[in-house]
Formats: structure tokens, sequence, C-alpha cells
């Protein structure tokens, strides 16, 4: 971090971002002390950046979840969509294609 003095006299905002560099810098440097002191102030509760970091514990947890959930869904319907296919080329009569099901009900009626 760097000794600079504040901007016009702001020493409100300066001292914001000081603290935002110094949170940063904790993190980049000791990521797993950093997390072992999140933890800490989260089971605190009295800081304003507890819902934040329950938060990101909850995300951290449900959205690789999600993401397995709905690849799985993709996989399986993508899967049932190639296997019917496959089924209407080796068995036509039983899983006819919606064009030729029109051509036969046309050709039946008339």
């Amino acid at each position: 971090m760097s000794d600079t003095k504040p901007p016009n006299g702001s020493s409100e905002d300066f001292e914001a971002l000081k603290e935002v560099e110094a949170e940063l810098e904790r993190l980049v440097t000791h990521p797993r002390s950093e997390a072992s002191r999140l933890e800490a102030v989260a089971e605190e509760g009295k800081s304003g950046t507890t819902p934040l970091i329950e938060l990101a514990v909850v995300a951290s947890r449900v959205i690789p979840f999600v993401i397995l959930m709905i690849g799985l869904m993709l996989g399986v319907y993508f899967l049932a969509r190639a296997e019917l296919q496959g089924m209407r080329t080796i068995f036509p009569a039983v899983c006819p294609a919606s064009s030729s099901v029109n051509a036969a009900r046309t050709s039946a009626s008339g």
C-alpha cells in the first residue's frame, strides 16, 4: 500500500478506498486466513457485511448444484431426442415423423 494524501481534502471517501484496498490485499495475499477471518466475522454477526458473507457461502454451494442439474437435464433431453431420431429411421411405422403422419392421414382420407 502507498502512503498518499487524500485528494482535495475528501478524507471520508479516501478512507473507504484505503479500506477496500486493504481488504483486497489481504484476500489476494492470504486467501485461507482471510476465509477464516470472514467466517469469524459472519459468526459474530455484528458486521454489516455478514449478510453478504452468508449469501456468498450459500451461493458457492447452490450455484454448482444448479449448473449440474441443468447439465444433466439437457443431457437427458438430447439423448432422448437422439434416441427418438434413431427410432424413426429404424422403425418408421412405429415412430413416424410428423410429415409422414400428415401424408398418411391425407392419403388415407382421400
